[in-house]
């Protein structure tokens, strides 16, 4: 029994060194950065990542209106409505951000991601991380906004995203976002009161956004 179990071992090992040596040819010689990436997906859980490389929903195209973030009370939290079509987290959000007038430099934006109720925000299910604003930002800005736990959306439910900033609503100091006519997703550019009741909505515009998911 000691010697098939030493027999054992040595096969085991040799196994591992044969699928190691097949990786490095079947890789370029990269096969050991592969099985410690794979090995670092499954331990987050389910083998899943935030897919950072392609957007899940993207509306690029040119803006045809532009809206001020903080501005009023009346867009204290400004952004759009978004029903997916099927269940998915959401683990980072780009937003077409553009200086507008004064000094943002000592602001922070985040995008908070919230449930509705009639169309009006109801609770919280998640906030990215802060961005601090930037003078230089331009028409060609997509600051991006990472949600350390990723914000899970039911297919079919209709949810918020919103712009938040810190610090008193400012019409002196504030940039904007874009919005335009596409229909790249389900919903449409909102804004929201400092009560989360919803104001002022666009109607058909859809705002400037990229949503990224764990895949």
């Amino acid at each position: 029994m000691r010697v098939m179990g030493k027999l054992g071992v040595k096969a085991f090992i040799g196994i591992l060194i044969l699928t190691f040596s097949l990786s490095l040819v079947c890789t370029g010689g990269d096969g050991w950065a592969q099985i410690i990436s794979i090995a670092k997906k499954k331990a987050g859980g389910g083998g899943e990542a935030c897919n950072t490389t392609t957007a899940y929903v993207s509306n690029t195209s040119t803006a045809t209106a532009n809206f001020g973030y903080h501005t009023h009370n009346y867009n204290y939290y400004a952004g759009t409505t978004y029903t997916p079509a099927e269940n998915i987290s959401v683990c980072q959000i780009d937003i077409y951000i553009d200086y507008t007038v004064g000094n943002i430099s000592g602001k922070t934006y985040t995008v908070t991601i919230w449930s509705l109720s009639s169309g009006n925000l109801d609770t919280l299910l998640g906030t990215s991380g802060g961005v601090t604003g930037n003078n230089s930002w331009s028409s060609s800005s997509w600051p991006s906004f990472s949600f350390a736990s990723p914000v899970s959306l039911s297919s079919g439910t209709a949810y918020g995203i919103a712009v938040a900033v810190t610090g008193a609503v400012d019409s002196s100091n504030y940039a904007s976002g874009g919005s335009n006519g596409e229909s790249v997703f389900t919903g449409e550019e909102m804004n929201w009161l400092s009560s989360g009741e919803a104001d002022n909505p666009t109607g058909a515009n859809e705002m400037m956004v990229k949503i990224y998911r764990m895949e």
